[in-house]
């Protein structure tokens, strides 16, 4: 499948990402996983959450985008911490590469 192919290397990126972001021990990781998938269905990158956090309002986008997340049943819980954690680490990144613009991510649409 072209699609599957085509998206491991941004679903690899957008785990470690979480990874890095959600770091609790013991089975939390299925969850991340879980959580890795629900955004991927939704086409929701790591690449498109940095680009949404560096536009105006990004940061209540990203809030509201999270919190929806923990009441869809997509077999992810996000608590409110873990809401607040992804979208300060995605305004955080945003800050990162802008202040680097050659990065790369910037290539996608």
């Amino acid at each position: 499948d072209d699609f599957k192919a085509s998206s491991e290397p941004e679903k690899r990126e957008l785990h470690a990402w979480i990874d890095g972001v959600l770091r609790q021990p013991g089975t939390q990781g299925v969850r991340r996983a879980l959580l890795v998938h629900a955004l991927m269905a939704e086409d929701l990158t790591l690449t498109r959450l940095i680009k949404a956090a560096k536009q105006p309002g990004g940061f209540k986008v990203l809030m509201e985008m999270f919190s929806m997340a923990r009441e869809e049943e997509r077999g992810v819980q996000l608590t409110r911490g873990e809401c607040l954690a992804l979208a300060t680490a995605a305004m955080e990144e945003a800050e990162r590469s802008q202040a680097r613009p050659e990065n790369g991510r910037d290539a996608e649409d």
